[in-house]
């Protein structure tokens, strides 16, 4: 029995979290398509709907994580 409700436990967190994401990733479609055209320069809106956070070790040292987790590091 407890088995089955660990099971249970990690199963909703799951669908949670896939919840969350599919949530924003709709804000970054609405965002992408109130803008009405092609984004040419640097939008904060927009990359607030993206990034999570950032961090900067040095000047050529950084790491941009985004709301999906996704994690790109720069240097």
């Amino acid at each position: 029995m407890h088995n089955t409700k660990a099971k249970y436990d990690t199963a909703e967190q799951g669908i949670k979290k896939r919840r969350a994401k599919a949530e924003r990733l709709d804000a970054f479609v609405t965002a992408i398509k109130e803008q009405g055209t092609v984004v040419t320069e640097f939008d904060e809106g927009l990359w607030g709907t993206l990034v999570d956070f950032m961090t900067v070790y040095s000047k050529e040292d950084i790491s941009v994580t985004f709301k999906d987790g996704t994690e790109i590091h720069i240097g």
